[in-house]
């Protein structure tokens, strides 16, 4: 009889052990989710970026031809879309790496060891690397390019093509420096949000501009 009476107060027990832990799984799992739509929120934020960067180029050449057309110019934009397309390549290939990585890193079990699963890291992850490395070739050449079909325009001046031509030759040459590895990576400098911030310069002047440049087009 004590026996009988003891199994429905051990379900009881455990059933009570249950509901009290279901808000906090319930928590658990709503931050889980809400981590993963940050996520995936910011992984589109890094993917839209070169179909945009893509656009902005685009834009640019059409104020500029508008001005003077130019071999150069038609260049420079062509670099520029063809880079847009590897840095999103890049961008999905990094991110996606990093997915699987976090998730090998909790479901290896005995199979690896932390040391062996960071070295298959650093394998794969070259690939993102190298990749990157193109997109940096080809966004220094299209800025070059750029750069010298907008010599002299009555908005950019002089200014702007000498100091983008300036950044995309720094970003080239310590590229090719420390190739294979990535100058930030080798305690150098990495001119790549330099060339970054040229490019928010030029968008914000054009902006300011943006009356002048459309009598340009006028014309």
């Amino acid at each position: 009889i004590e026996r009988k009476r003891a199994k429905p107060c051990a379900i009881m027990g455990s059933r009570a052990h249950l509901m009290s832990a279901r808000p906090e799984r319930r928590s658990f799992m709503r931050f889980q989710r809400t981590y993963l739509n940050l996520a995936s929120l910011v992984s589109l934020l890094a993917f839209a970026f070169g179909p945009f960067f893509m656009l902005a180029s685009l834009g640019y050449f059409h104020i500029i031809r508008a001005w003077k057309d130019s071999i150069a110019l038609q260049v420079g934009v062509l670099f520029n879309i063809v880079g847009t397309s590897l840095v999103t390549l890049m961008l999905v290939v990094q991110q996606t790496s990093f997915t699987f990585h976090d998730r090998f890193k909790t479901e290896r079990g005995d199979a690896f060891s932390e040391t062996q699963l960071s070295w298959v890291f650093k394998e794969v992850n070259a690939v993102q690397l190298g990749i990157d490395l193109a997109w940096d070739l080809f966004i220094s050449a299209g800025t070059v390019f750029l750069a010298i079909g907008m010599w002299n325009h009555p908005v950019y001046r002089k200014v702007f093509p000498l100091t983008g031509i300036l950044v995309a030759v720094l970003l080239f040459s310590f590229n090719m420096a420390y190739f294979p590895v990535p100058p930030s990576e080798a305690g150098s400098v990495d001119f790549g949000p330099f060339v970054a911030l040229w490019y928010l310069a030029l968008t914000a002047w054009t902006w300011i501009h943006r009356a002048k440049i459309s009598s340009l087009a006028v014309r």
